[in-house]
């Protein structure tokens, strides 16, 4: 795996440089269209293995409904949401068990219910992922995030927003 000009990165430093690409919430939505396209078609890649869960957790933040700090017009549209949750339903490779919290994250973000027409997915598509997320053990408040809306616990803020926040301080979503 290689950067800039050419030199080799640690797999740390990558996983860093994607949970950064996706913790830009005011991106345009053609440039988080490219960047999650590139992480959908990297996912298949065995070499790109150990940066699955970056990957995934790139493209879930890119997708989510609802966003930790950027405005509501600055969601990707349903079409896109749906089209990346198509792709993660898929793929149907042994990897995905392994990662299955990472991956169920991924589909949670991307078709978490919100109550509004212009973020929400389709009922039809929501079932595919509480199917999905069901089979592979996903955490009840995840699937209740994705049949029902609501707001996420600290500990799924910490998933979400990648780090945990310092003493004292609390994110509102």
């Amino acid at each position: 795996m290689l950067i800039g000009g050419g030199t080799q990165a640690n797999t740390n430093v990558l996983a860093e440089l994607l949970r950064l690409l996706g913790s830009l919430e005011r991106l345009r939505s053609a440039d988080k269209s490219a960047v999650a396209e590139a992480c959908l078609q990297a996912l298949e890649k065995k070499k790109m293995e150990p940066l699955r869960p970056a990957l995934l957790w790139t493209i879930g933040r890119l997708g989510c409904r609802v966003p930790v700090y950027a405005s509501l017009q600055q969601t990707v549209s349903i079409e896109r949401a749906m089209a990346w949750i198509d792709a993660l339903l898929a793929i149907d490779a042994p990897w995905i068990a392994k990662e299955s919290s990472a991956y169920c994250l991924a589909l949670m973000l991307l078709a978490r219910k919100t109550g509004d027409r212009y973020r929400d997915v389709s009922e039809k598509v929501r079932g595919r992922v509480v199917e999905r997320m069901n089979g592979l053990g996903a955490p009840a408040m995840h699937l209740d995030l994705v049949e029902r809306g609501g707001r996420l616990d600290d500990e799924q803020t910490a998933q979400v927003v990648g780090d945990s926040l310092p003493l004292g301080f609390a994110l509102r979503t």
